[in-house]
């Protein structure tokens, strides 16, 4: 197989993920069945994180996975191998090592361990926005593309995240917001107060349109 047969075949995969997890993830999923749906959420979120972070390790070295048996390595292994990453930028850097570092160990509760009645998704959804991000700053996919509806379903990605760690999240989408547009060019939002409005987009914190003035 080609690297970029690899590639395409990673991409298929990880895509396929990202937007199971948005299914899962929107407002109207949780009408039935809310373990059936943060489980799912989770465990899609961990395989896409996994799945693209294999697809960069492809782009940047042809020959990986570099291993007898051809397997590519879990999220933990990829995290390791792309830590100090040269080719990584810098919002990438802050994604691979802070935001996917609970989601590995939480997709293993859930896939050999017996499951907590309601599995807590709050760093699933946190991991999802800033997989998003990065994968269109590389690819130059918006969300809509996966998953169109309005209000944009980034806002219900958002309701996942228990209000104590709403604070974190907006740190992390005020880092990934000044790495895209630089710190001089974002406002602050009228809505949740981050410094993470562009000029011409909506915030990039709490996924709400600008205020006009």
């Amino acid at each position: 197989m080609t690297s970029e047969e690899k590639q395409e075949g990673l991409w298929r995969n990880c895509e396929d993920s990202i937007r199971h997890a948005l299914t899962h993830f929107s407002a109207g999923a949780y009408e039935h069945d809310a373990f059936h749906h943060h489980k799912w959420a989770l465990l899609s979120v961990a395989h896409a994180a996994e799945v693209y972070g294999n697809l960069l390790l492809c782009a940047f070295n042809p020959k990986h996975p570099e291993r007898a048996d051809g397997h590519y390595p879990s999220l933990d292994g990829v995290r390791k191998l792309l830590e100090n990453h040269q080719h990584l930028t810098r919002a990438e850097s802050l994604v691979f090592q802070d935001v996917f570092e609970n989601v590995a160990a939480q997709r293993n509760t859930l896939m050999h361990m017996p499951a907590p009645e309601f599995p807590v998704v709050t760093d699933a959804a946190r991991a999802l926005l800033a997989l998003l991000h990065i994968v269109r700053r590389r690819t130059g996919l918006p969300t809509k593309e996966f998953f169109d509806q309005d209000p944009p379903v980034e806002q219900d990605i958002l309701e996942h995240i228990g209000w104590r760690d709403h604070e974190s999240w907006h740190k992390v989408a005020e880092q990934l917001a000044a790495a895209e547009h630089g710190e001089e060019n974002l406002r602050g939002c009228d809505y949740c107060g981050s410094f993470a409005i562009p000029n011409g987009g909506p915030c990039q914190a709490c996924f709400q349109e600008a205020k006009e003035g």
